[in-house]
Parts: C-alpha cells; sequence; structure tokens
C-alpha cells in the first residue's frame, strides 16, 4: 500500500470519530481572493454564522499584504497550508469552501461539506471533459442552468448538487476599489477607463502551453503595436490597465514603458480584482471566464482570439462555434482595437440571460441559502 492510501485511510477514520463543530474553512487561489473571499464577507455578517469559528488556510504566511488584509476584515484564525493545524480544523469544519483543487485526494466519512466554489463558468471545458481528474466535491456553483449540465459531468456531480445561483465574486463588482489610491491614479483624468484580462498561455508553475505563447508579445500584439496603442490613448484620453493571469508566464517579460497602459503583475496587484471590474468602463478579454462575469454589469466587451485554432486543439471548449457567440466585439487587429477603444459603448451587446440566470448583487446570499439547506 503506498503512502498517499495510507494517509487517505487515515484522514477517513480521523472523519469517522472527530465531530464536525461551529467551523467555517477557506482556501483560495490566490490567497485570501476570488470567490471564496466573496462568499467570506457576506458570511461575516449573515446572522447563520453568529458563534462560529473561521479559518483562512494560506499558502504565504509571510505575505504581510494578505495577512494585513485578514485581520484587518475580522480575527479569524490564519493557519498555514500543509501544518498540522491545518487537519485539525479540516476535520472539524461544519463547511470547507474552496477554488481550484484543495484536498481533493481525500474523503470524508458521511459528510457533504465541500463546496467547491471553483474560479469561475466559462467556455474551456474542465474536469473530466478535459481529460483531467475531477475535483472532489460535494457541491460545486454556476451561472446558468446550460453550465450546470456541463460542469456537473465534468466534476462527476449530480446535476442538482451544482448550484446555480452565479459565482460570489461578482457580487464584488458592486463594491468599491482601492486599486487607483493604490497606485496613485486620478480616474477622474481619462474620458474612459477599460481593463484587458488576458488568460495564460503558457504557465509558469507547469510549463504547458495552451494557444500561441510568443515572449515578445500579448495575446498575438508586440511590444511596437503596443507602444502605438499607447500613443493612441493618450490622445482619446483613455487608460487601459492589463493585468496578468497569476499563472502566466508573460510576467517574466520586461515591457516597455507607457504612459496610458498599466501593465499590473500578479506580484504588483494589492487589491480584489472584482471591485476594480465594477469601476472599469469596458472589459478586453478572450477565452476567460471574466466575460460571464462582467456580462451581469451590461458594459462593451472585446476579444482578442487570434489564436483560436491552437487553442481548441490544446484546450477545447463545451460548444462549438464561440467566436460566434461571444458577448461583443472580435479585435485581432490593432485597428479593431483601436476601433472599439475610441468608441466602446458602440459594440454593447445585451446577452439577456445567456450567460448569467442572475444579474445583480446577491450571488452570496443564494449560495449561503443553498449551504443551510443541504
Amino acid at each position: 500500500m503506498s503512502l498517499s492510501s495510507i494517509k487517505q485511510r487515515i484522514v477517513y477514520l480521523l472523519s469517522v470519530v472527530i465531530p464536525t463543530g461551529k467551523v467555517v474553512a477557506f482556501k483560495s487561489s490566490p490567497d485570501y481572493s476570488d470567490n471564496p473571499y466573496a462568499l467570506y464577507k457576506s458570511m461575516l455578517v449573515h446572522p447563520a454564522f453568529v458563534g462560529f469559528r473561521f479559518v483562512w488556510f494560506v499558502e504565504d504566511c509571510h505575505d504581510n499584504q494578505v495577512i494585513r488584509a485578514i485581520k484587518a476584515d475580522n480575527p479569524s484564525v490564519i493557519i498555514p497550508v500543509g501544518s498540522l493545524q491545518q487537519w485539525r480544523y479540516l476535520l472539524r469544519a461544519k463547511y470547507l469552501i474552496y477554488s481550484h483543487s484543495f484536498y481533493d485526494s481525500y474523503h470524508f466519512f458521511g459528510r457533504r461539506k465541500r463546496v467547491n466554489l471553483w474560479h469561475g463558468t466559462g467556455y474551456k471545458k474542465v474536469g473530466i471533459d478535459n481529460n483531467e481528474t475531477p475535483v472532489n466535491s460535494d457541491f460545486l456553483v454556476t451561472t446558468n442552468t446550460t453550465w450546470q449540465r456541463y460542469l456537473a459531468h465534468s466534476f462527476n456531480l449530480p446535476v442538482e448538487n451544482v448550484w446555480v445561483t452565479g459565482e460570489p465574486r461578482t457580487d464584488l463588482m458592486f463594491t468599491p476599489t482601492d486599486f487607483f489610491q493604490k497606485m496613485h491614479i486620478d480616474p477622474t483624468a481619462y474620458k474612459n477607463i477599460g481593463i484587458w484580462l488576458p488568460t495564460f498561455r503558457k504557465h509558469i508553475l507547469m510549463g504547458f502551453t495552451e494557444g500561441q505563447y510568443n515572449e515578445s508579445e500579448l495575446a498575438g500584439f508586440s511590444m511596437a503595436q503596443l507602444t502605438e496603442l499607447d500613443t493612441f490613448l493618450q490622445q482619446i484620453h483613455g487608460l487601459l490597465i492589463i493585468k496578468l493571469h497569476i499563472y502566466d508566464k508573460l510576467q517574466q517579460a520586461i515591457f516597455p514603458d507607457f504612459r496610458n497602459i498599466i501593465i499590473v503583475k500578479p506580484e504588483d496587484f494589492h487589491s480584489q480584482l472584482y471591485p476594480l471590474l465594477g469601476a472599469m468602463d469596458y472589459l478586453i478579454t478572450d477565452y476567460s471566464s471574466v466575460s460571464f462575469d462582467f456580462d451581469i454589469l451590461n458594459r462593451p466587451m472585446a476579444f482578442v482570439i487570434n489564436d483560436m485554432k491552437q487553442y481548441v486543439d490544446h484546450r477545447g471548449f463545451y460548444e462549438r462555434d464561440i467566436e460566434d457567440k461571444l458577448p461583443g466585439k472580435v479585435v485581432n487587429t490593432l485597428d479593431d482595437l483601436k476601433d472599439f477603444l475610441r468608441e466602446p459603448e458602440k459594440y454593447k451587446v445585451y446577452t439577456q440571460n445567456r450567460f448569467n440566470d442572475y444579474k445583480d448583487a446577491n450571488v452570496c446570499n443564494r449560495v449561503i441559502n443553498c449551504m443551510l439547506n443541504i
């Protein structure tokens, strides 16, 4: 018997004898962010969780920005991932709330407490449909009934265990952002401000490539083209924030000095993303699930998908011909991109409920209601 099998059996037996208590444990990637963070903020003030202990599992207990943020919100317990103390709370937690995968090789006796908030509903296949071993979960969330069926299959769950609530993080789009203050930017100095969120093409940790990667380009646009785009933005008094993906190898690249383009690398981003999204006039992205989220705001979107064939070959999507279903303009050339930036409102697409069954700031309450009805 392998060491991992022995650990799995020990954890299962411990879960038989150790009772759950009034504990909710959270884990996100990056630390203290995304869906778990949003749900945590709502649970802090929800009457059903009075007297509960909230525990955050963090990868880096030496990240002072994260630790200070957790302590400022609530005197929660902060536990390093992989510590023995973590197991104490894992086994006692009534709910384990996380994004991505997390201790997914273990099973707990007779408990239905793993609420996997994942990291977005989107076009890209995941889990079984992407030839992966699905993350062990008891419950999952999604944004609409079409993707409820897709994700139930991908995660090997009954359809009713995939809750059509929306993504908790989207509630944060209706809250103020501290990004401009921290970056010393006056947003009133610009005619409009948008954000470009490309998904990664080459994974910085695992090294695999999805789509087309070139270390001297951003989503197919050369540094010279970005410099030309920066000059154009100066002329139209626009500001474009480009936030690189946490797993994007491109964060190691050296970019030119821009005036009206701000390249934000993960290590320099010290704000929550979704309040910032709520302050944006438009979004530029590609195959990322963020377009499902931004759709709630009914604001303009544009899509850079110049490596569609390569991306389909490497990853694949739940639906065919997604370029015909995107809620915005495809901008694969510099002229198209300029045209969009000149007048984003011209390209706004009203999608009704195609991507989101709900378009409001009440997602966290719906998830909490589902949890309380388990």
